[in-house]
């Protein structure tokens, strides 16, 4: 078992330290492009699209930064581009884009700035 699969019942626990680190470590895997897509295969996007209901603000701040990495698209190569675009699409139909903009209005700024980052890249 991979990383991620071990990381992935870990978004699930009731213990916010573990919810922040375990979120952040999605976001530092996907700096690699290959990880932007078994994140999404592994079906890790899901539990941690639901993180953004969460009420603690580390945990809020760092899903943000995490969905902008496995969302943002470096235009390195096109697969890379193709990859991202898939993990866009799953982002939508997972409904991500509207609790991500009720974020933007949270009384934490940093929560807010966080959000409002991944609202530089989408293509609405």
């Amino acid at each position: 078992m991979g990383i991620i699969q071990k990381v992935i019942p870990m978004l699930q626990v009731d213990d916010k330290e573990v919810l922040a680190n375990a979120v952040t470590v999605f976001g530092v895997l996907a700096y690699n492009p290959e990880n932007k897509k078994l994140i999404r295969e592994q079906d890790a996007l899901e539990p941690i699209v639901a993180l953004l209901q969460h009420t603690d603000n580390e945990v809020l701040e760092r899903v943000c930064g995490t969905i902008q990495n496995l969302a943002l698209d470096g235009n390195l190569i096109e697969w890379y581009s193709w990859v991202v675009a898939e993990n866009r699409v799953e982002f939508r139909q997972l409904d991500a884009i509207y609790p991500l903009a009720k974020l933007l209005d949270h009384n934490e700024p940093s929560v807010a700035n966080t959000a409002a980052s991944n609202f530089s890249f989408w293509n609405f």
